[in-house]
């Protein structure tokens, strides 16, 4: 059951429940992810009996190296203030000099001082394994997990590697084209001829006669606003909605 609801920075995490927050781009997604990681890190989730979940067991990812990068800088740096600013909570400092408009650091500035002093010892052990913590791309996580655990799998994690590269991607379309080639008969290759293709010809070729003879089997799998359709196009429509 959803519980559709308007997200805050200090909405209750319920343990065991899933969250999907939509927001449209420029709207505060990362910081939102660092406000998360830090309510997770201190245990400060909202509700009664939560326990806090270490760094080293958070699995955060994102899509680009740049992305990761950026994100593995800002989740730390937010870890720091925070722990800095229930440090001087606790030596005295006024409280509304420190959190800023920073609603989760509000919060937990708002605890009774021993619990402010929990919530500092877990971001400092935090900060001490973060080095454990998983902030990468989707691509990287993948193979980590495909090296950790092929062998349980049934496969030799020495043989895996996943590739991103445009040059590998048209290669895959290249194959596909040439695999479904290979189901033709004889009809279809006369169509072919027909049209224009003969064998040994260039698979960009091989795409466009199919287009113009309707062979749906050798179409490209993904739609194009380009016409005919050629396998380098194809290329990059898969590459741009992986």
């Amino acid at each position: 059951m959803t519980r559709p609801t308007v997200w805050t920075p200090t909405t209750p995490l319920i343990p065991g429940e899933s969250i999907v927050i939509e927001a449209s781009a420029g709207t505060g997604k990362t910081h939102q992810t660092e406000g998360l990681v830090l309510r997770l890190v201190c245990g400060a989730l909202g509700v009664e009996g939560a326990e806090p979940v270490p760094i080293e067991r958070q699995l955060i990812i994102t899509f680009t190296r740049a992305a990761a990068a950026e994100l593995r800088d800002r989740v730390r740096k937010r870890l720091v203030l925070a722990r800095d600013a229930l440090d001087a909570a606790n030596q005295g400092h006024a409280i509304a000099d420190l959190q800023g408009d920073d609603e989760v650091l509000a919060a937990l500035l708002a605890a009774g001082q021993v619990e402010r002093r929990v919530y500092r010892d877990r971001i400092s052990r935090a900060l001490a394994d973060y080095d454990q913590a998983t902030i990468s791309t989707i691509h990287s996580f993948c193979q980590e997990m495909l090296a950790e655990h092929g062998f349980s799998a049934g496969l030799d994690p020495s043989g895996l590697e996943l590739i991103s590269d445009a040059g590998a991607a048209k290669r895959i379309v290249e194959d596909i084209h040439a695999a479904l080639l290979t189901r033709c008969n004889s009809e279809d290759l006369a169509a072919l001829g027909v049209a224009g293709w003969k064998a040994g010809e260039t698979l960009d070729k091989l795409a466009d006669d199919a287009a113009k003879v309707a062979l749906p089997e050798l179409r490209p799998i993904v739609t194009l606003d380009v016409e005919p359709p050629t396998i380098s196009a194809t290329a990059e429509a898969i590459l741009a909605a992986v």
